[in-house]
């Protein structure tokens, strides 16, 4: 699909952006006097429709929020001849779902309430996957990587490396594919992300006091950030760690966040730099007119959206304090 087939598709989606829950809004949830407010709230939003057409009880959050993704997800795709590019958002669900799939398998339990329904592979392609797969004749980057993860649990029993395996597969899968479809933007996006979750595993590695070789092996490769600067910031102090990283990109968001993991021991304001820095990033794709960068820029903010949402309705249900939810729900650029 060439550039200039996109701009149809591309006005459609500018229109869905302008329907994105604004800071203010956000603002409002907060401040909702309980759940059952909060859902009233959001029947004055781009959700009203959603809301309308199923019956969800107060609790069903989790639900509503997944049928919200499903929704964008379907809405784009009916705008594309070709959804490759969409299918690429997508690949993450493949790989989480391929996890539930593994643990369930060896943990001997029906692990299919926690399949997200938003990958390629439908729920019901899941079910019977791993019976098929030996009889594959040409697997998939994601069929290959679910066998040697399954390999790898036969040799060493450890439920942890299904998830380190398999996140590094993604991640390697994603790279690759960005690669060959020319994607600048996401590209940058993919790699800067990368630098952050390695700065938080760094700091997660410390605190479990693990070793070297287990930071060798958590640590994702492709972003920006050599690995060997993690490797070699794992006994440092959180100072040490800013002076180690200040002349990269991330240094100045990241230099805020360490600070305060000095004095508290949290990651959570390193996760919030990591989002709000993310968002910006995709914020550039509005000065791109024909390609499939706005598209996917939506969806992206989408789930930031959802991920918001979340924590409001985690929050209300467990009686967290406005101010602190404040602090945990991160910016929006809409």
């Amino acid at each position: 699909m060439q550039g200039t087939n996109y701009v149809h598709s591309v006005v459609r989606t500018r229109l869905l952006e302008k329907e994105l829950l604004t800071q203010v809004k956000f603002e409002q949830l907060i401040e909702a006097e309980d759940v059952a407010s909060l859902w009233r709230m959001l029947e004055t939003t781009s959700y009203a429709n959603l809301l309308q057409h199923f019956a969800y009880e107060e609790s069903e959050f989790e639900q509503f929020l997944t049928d919200a993704l499903q929704l964008a997800y379907k809405e784009v795709r009916s705008f594309l001849d070709e959804t490759g590019y969409i299918e690429l958002l997508q690949l993450k669900y493949d790989y989480y779902n391929a996890k539930v799939l593994i643990k369930g398998k060896f943990l001997e339990e029906n692990l299919h309430s926690l399949f997200l329904p938003l990958g390629r592979l439908t729920t019901e392609e899941l079910k019977t996957y791993l019976e098929n797969l030996p009889f594959k004749p040409n697997k998939t980057r994601l069929d290959q990587a679910i066998e040697k993860t399954l390999a790898d649990f036969e040799q060493y029993q450890d439920p942890q490396r299904i998830d380190l395996l398999l996140d590094r597969y993604y991640i390697e899968h994603l790279y690759d594919e960005l690669t060959l479809l020319n994607l600048p933007l996401f590209e940058t996006y993919l790699r800067t992300k990368i630098d952050f979750v390695n700065l938080q595993t760094l700091l997660r590695v410390q605190k479990q006091e693990r070793d070297l070789a287990f930071l060798r092996e958590v640590l994702l490769p492709y972003g920006y950030i050599e690995e060997e600067k993690f490797i070699f910031s794992l006994q440092a102090s959180p100072a040490q760690i800013i002076r180690n990283i200040e002349k990269e990109t991330i240094g100045k968001y990241a230099k805020h966040a360490l600070e305060i993991y000095g004095e508290t021991g949290s990651i959570q304001t390193l996760e919030r730099e990591m989002d709000h820095y993310l968002l910006a990033l995709l914020d550039d794709a509005k000065y791109i007119h024909f390609g499939p960068e706005p598209l996917m820029a939506y969806l992206l903010k989408k789930e930031a959206e959802v991920k918001n949402l979340r924590i409001v309705f985690v929050s209300k249900l467990n009686n967290v304090p406005v101010k602190r939810i404040a602090q945990r729900v991160r910016d929006v650029y809409v």
